[in-house]
């Protein structure tokens, strides 16, 4: 077979390349591993720069600045971004690299110095975020919940699980050290899971109800210079800004981080069935084990008639499982804020006690008086150790999405449970408005004998934004197990053009003419990619390594040899061969 000449012009810079999509190992961001120093700190961005991000999960990479800094900030409201840049700067004394405030978030996942991210915005923007992020190569910590609608939430599962990324959900109660709640939640899920109280019969879930909605604050008012409130809106409708939709400004200098709006608008967030359901429900389905089991679902709720603010008050919602298993979800007039486990040999109940995340969240106390974090109706059901342990995270819940990070291991929060929480607290948002019962079959994920049920899987989205539109716009991961034609096609899609082509070449037609795609960081090297044609149109893939300081050509040559293999193996009649100082890769003729 003869082999037409490639130049160097051919294979350019950075780009966007999968490498799930090419078989090649898991590769790690070269500042964390390899032949960089491993004690480097995680550069992580922060999208989102409202209450949360600053009260939780900017001081969570403070209290591991031996592991991670923050280097990037993103908000449609730049007033906001650079009040928390400066805040963070204050926050850490200096001790934190140069930082850059964006507006676009498109801007920070571009950003070459950011290895991970965390993603703190209005719930409605979730999904779109992890798929970008994914695709960006950026590992991804996710406020609860994952998305607003069951089908993004399988969308964003699936990339994440492709990709390889990082993944971590930001359900402090599945962690016990600084900054979190304790040990009473694993402890709990524990004991149930080992028998102590028997078979289980039915759970009770409390949750809070949200705040009044203000009656003095206009429902129009002029959009702040600011503020690019059409980005802020994302995949949601068109509506009139006012604060009381988004969130407060503040006066003067001060910037107001209290209790958002949006909390309480259906276009942006399901109100506290995912709120605190996507807590307590976590810990519910940790415990039982029954997320693949088929589920009838009924529920209903109050309605408030407010100006503005649509989301549920006072709910009733029963999850009755396959197996004869009930959990049941009440408002805080029904049960204690926690989850109470009832067997046919006694019960067992887990909360928070009096520790809050955020000024607004409920303390121990009310109607039911105070609960512990952990009680029980007998002493002996919550002591000593058990037989069948689940994950133990003694450290603090941001520190186990960092300690991930360098191991590639998953965290305690991984996409599948994340995915099967969110889900059920959807279902239970579903049936609150579709008022009738609904049921699920979690291996299809569809409703059963339920057309109408199964048109509302997933939301409507206002172009260009979307989980969905994000995938559409970048087809890399939706092809990648569809043949070797497709995933070029994708890859090519997914890349940008950094530098000049031979179009013109003898036995390389206008197939080149494709934007070409670029670099691979791998663990001891780089790979660099562009696309080419071989003899007969053959799709081609030219790879040459990047030589990094210090690593010997032997374990180059190993790397390159691994990846040839990973192709091979994935892809009948395809064939790597060592070409000029890399090796190029043939895929079958369409």
């Amino acid at each position: 077979m003869s082999v037409h000449p490639i130049s160097r012009r051919q294979f350019f810079k950075a780009g966007a390349l999968t490498s799930a999509a090419l078989g090649f190992p898991t590769l790690i961001p070269a500042r964390v591993l390899g032949a960089e120093a491993p004690s480097k700190k995680i550069q992580v961005g922060i999208i989102g720069c409202g209450r949360i991000a600053n009260g939780m999960d900017i001081p969570g990479v403070w209290q591991n600045q031996d592991l991670a800094s923050v280097v990037a900030f993103a908000d449609p409201d730049l007033r906001r971004c650079k009040y928390t840049q400066e805040k963070t700067k204050n926050l850490f004394n200096g001790d934190m690299p140069t930082s850059t405030c964006y507006q676009d978030y498109k801007s920070l996942l571009a950003d070459p110095a950011v290895d991970a991210v965390m993603i703190c915005t209005p719930d409605h923007w979730h999904a779109q975020l992890c798929v970008e992020a994914a695709l960006a190569k950026k590992d991804i910590y996710v406020q609860k919940p994952l998305a607003m609608s069951i089908a993004e939430s399988r969308i964003i599962t699936d990339i994440v699980q492709k990709t390889g990324r990082v993944f971590h959900l930001g359900t402090q109660q599945r962690s016990e050290g600084k900054s979190t709640f304790g040990s009473q939640f694993r402890k709990a899920a524990e004991y149930v899971r080992n028998g102590r109280i028997g078979r289980v019969k039915r759970v009770e879930i409390g949750l809070p109800q949200d705040p009044k909605e203000p009656v003095d604050l206009p429902l129009v008012q002029p959009i702040p210079e600011t503020f690019n409130y059409d980005l802020w809106l994302g995949c949601a409708p068109q509506a009139p800004y006012c604060e009381l939709r988004v969130h407060r400004q503040g006066e003067g200098d001060k910037v107001d981080f209290s209790r958002p709006g949006w909390l309480t608008i259906q276009d942006y967030c399901m109100g506290m069935i995912s709120g605190w359901g996507s807590h307590h429900l976590d810990i519910a389905l940790w415990a039982l084990g029954v997320a693949q089991t088929q589920v009838q679902v009924t529920g209903k709720a109050a309605f408030p008639k407010r100006r503005l603010w649509d989301v549920h008050g006072a709910l009733d919602v029963t999850y009755a499982y396959a197996n004869g298993l009930k959990i049941q979800i009440g408002d805080e007039s029904r049960y204690p804020n926690g989850i109470r486990f009832v067997g046919d040999e006694g019960w067992i109940f887990c909360g928070r006690g009096s520790v809050k995340t955020t000024i607004s969240d409920p303390g121990a106390g009310g109607k039911h008086g105070y609960w512990r974090p952990l009680e029980a109706s007998k002493k002996s059901l919550i002591e000593g150790e058990v037989k069948e342990q689940l994950t133990r995270n003694p450290s603090n819940h941001h520190r186990v999405f960092f300690d991930s990070i360098r191991t590639r291991q998953p965290t305690n929060t991984p996409i599948q449970s994340a995915h099967e929480s969110t889900t059920t607290c959807i279902l239970g948002f579903m049936a609150m408005n579709l008022k009738r019962p609904l049921t699920w079959d979690p291996k299809a994920e569809k409703f059963i004998n339920d057309d109408k049920a199964n048109e509302a899987l997933s939301r409507p989205e206002r172009a260009p934004y979307g989980a969905q539109n994000a995938l559409k716009n970048a087809a890399t991961l939706t092809v990648v197990n569809d043949g070797p034609s497709q995933v070029r096609s994708a890859l090519l899609q997914d890349a940008k053009v950094f530098g000049e082509r031979e179009q013109d070449r003898p036995g390389n037609p206008a197939v080149i003419e494709e934007p070409e795609f670029s670099l691979i960081r791998g663990t001891r090297s780089s790979l660099i990619i562009a696309s080419g044609a071989a003899e007969n149109h053959k799709p081609v893939l030219y790879v040459e390594p990047r030589r990094t300081p210090g690593v010997k050509k032997e374990e180059i040559q190993a790397e390159l040899n691994r990846a040839i293999k990973a192709l091979e193996s994935k892809w009948p009649g395809l064939y790597a061969e060592p070409f000029e100082t890399g090796f190029r890769v043939v895929f079958p003729a369409k």
